[in-house]
C-alpha cells in the first residue's frame, strides 16, 4: 500500500510538472500577473483552456486562460456556509436531497455567479446561479457504464 500511495503521488507530480511545461508562456506569464505569490500551481488542459489549479485561502481555486494567456475566469470552490443567502435558499429548496459534489464561486470579465453541482447515477447536473438564487442556466452532462 505504501508503494501504491507513492507511485500515485509520483504520478500526481509528474503530472503538474508535465502540464506546466506544454503550457504556453503567454499563460504562464499571464497567471503570475494575475497570481504573483503562487508559485507551484497544477496545470491542465480542459474546456478549451489552460487551467492553474493551486490553493488558497478562500478554498480552492482553478484559473482559467486561453492560449493567448487571456484570463477566462476563476472558479473558487466554498463552503455553504459562505454562499449568498439567496443561492443558499435555491439549494435548500432545490437539492435538499441531492449529492451535492461541487459548490463555488465563479468570476469572470463582466459577471459574477455560483455553480453547483450534483452526480446521479448516469450524469452530473450542473447550475449556474446568480447572487439572488435565480437559475441562469443548467448543464447535464451523461455519461455510460460500460457494462462488464
Amino acid at each position: 500500500m505504501k508503494n501504491f500511495s507513492f507511485l500515485l503521488m509520483c504520478s500526481f507530480f509528474s503530472l503538474g510538472l508535465f502540464g506546466q511545461k506544454n503550457t504556453p508562456s503567454a499563460v504562464l506569464e499571464a497567471f503570475q500577473k494575475l497570481e504573483p505569490k503562487v508559485q507551484t500551481p497544477i496545470w491542465e488542459y480542459r474546456e478549451g483552456a489552460f487551467v492553474a489549479m493551486f490553493s488558497h485561502v478562500d478554498g480552492l481555486k482553478k484559473v482559467f486562460f486561453n492560449e493567448e494567456g487571456e484570463w477566462l475566469e476563476t472558479r473558487t470552490r466554498i463552503a455553504y456556509e459562505s454562499l449568498p443567502s439567496g443561492v443558499k435558499r435555491f439549494i435548500d429548496d432545490h437539492y435538499a436531497a441531492a449529492n451535492i459534489t461541487y459548490i463555488g464561486k465563479v468570476d469572470q470579465h463582466d459577471s459574477t455567479f455560483y455553480r453547483v453541482e450534483s452526480e446521479l447515477l448516469s450524469s452530473v447536473v450542473i447550475k449556474l446561479l446568480d447572487e439572488q438564487g435565480i437559475l441562469l442556466k443548467e448543464n447535464r452532462i451523461d455519461w455510460s457504464f460500460i457494462p462488464n
